[in-house]
């Protein structure tokens, strides 16, 4: 007989963000919750808020959860591949601490993972579309899919760890099951809520923890979503897909844009002007990505923006 607590782990990373771990440990543990009795690992990322001590507290009355806790912060996208590595059930869900989630068609979850789906993809989706390139857009949300945990190799967790500085290291399983023609199933209703708790508007969350961001690498200071987007597809094998996702007006969790692929590149130089201080590996990622057209077009706004900025400094 099928019990899901036998075949599901679910984990979760957290730093420093107490209030939300609590609210999505409340969700899972409810009474009425169809995973209280699976096995939730908490790995912290060395928390110095009051992390540690919820969590032994709730282990007291709670045996089916196991708290992990780093000497020290590893950085998110370090912990993110700490995670992946431990996954020990055959499926794992590895899940946001900040997002919600809706267990009312969980009893579909439970009948498509007896299919023996590669990734079962539990988000909500913003386009009524299951092309591929609208697959990959939303399985950048790291609780938008359920994955079979015998698709982890050495391979896929050292590619994990080698994609940390693009952001989303857990794509480095994603491309290898697309890359594979692996089995991809889509729930029809959601389970996983978008969470919007977002502590860095200017997209450094995943570098939070540092004492001293000068110490930090450049290139691990100044990425940012849309180069590391970019990056992370480059592991796709169709060169028509990978195409389609940077050059078609996609960009991470978002549909295909009704703006021209001009004013997506625009914004682009604009953003690595005005946050991310015109580092030029985040222009050289996007040369390489782009097609000729869009090449193109990022050398012009490249030029238009660097002598803007030389105006104004002079001015």
């Amino acid at each position: 007989m099928f019990n899901i607590k036998d075949y599901l782990e679910i984990i979760i990373p957290t730093y420093n963000r107490k209030k939300d771990l609590e609210n999505a440990l409340k969700q899972f543990l409810s009474p009425d919750s169809p995973v209280r009795s699976c096995l939730i690992t908490i790995l912290d990322n060395a928390s110095n808020d009051d992390t540690e001590t919820f969590v032994t507290q709730l282990i007291s009355t709670h045996p089916n959860i196991q708290y992990k806790r780093h000497k020290i912060n590893i950085g998110m996208g370090a912990n993110i591949c700490a995670a992946m590595a431990l996954a020990s059930k055959p499926y794992y869900w590895l899940v946001g601490d900040d997002d919600s989630y809706d267990f009312t068609h969980w009893n579909l979850v439970e009948k498509y993972l007896q299919q023996d789906p590669d990734c079962l993809i539990v988000t909500n989706f913003i386009v009524k579309d299951y092309s591929a390139p609208a697959l990959i857009n939303h399985l950048g949300l790291l609780s938008a899919g359920i994955y079979k945990t015998a698709n982890i190799t050495p391979e896929i967790i050292q590619n994990a760890y080698a994609n940390i500085v693009n952001m989303f290291p857990h794509f480095a399983l994603i491309t290898h099951l697309i890359n594979e023609h692996k089995k991809f199933i889509v729930m029809p209703n959601a389970i996983t809520i978008w969470g919007t708790n977002n502590p860095d508007p200017q997209g450094k969350a995943y570098i939070r923890g540092c004492n001293n961001e000068s110490k930090i690498c450049p290139r691990l200071k100044y990425m940012w979503l849309s180069p590391a987007w970019y990056n992370i597809l480059q592991m796709l094998k169709d060169s028509k897909l990978k195409s389609k996702l940077i050059n078609e007006g996609y960009k991470y969790g978002d549909p295909p844009t009704d703006t021209t692929s001009r004013k997506c590149i625009k914004e682009f130089c604009k953003t690595n002007s005005l946050l991310f201080n015109n580092y030029y590996a985040n222009i050289v990622d996007a040369f390489f990505a782009f097609n000729i057209k869009n090449k193109l077009w990022l050398l012009f706004y490249v030029m238009y923006f660097y002598i803007r900025k030389i105006f104004h400094k002079e001015k």
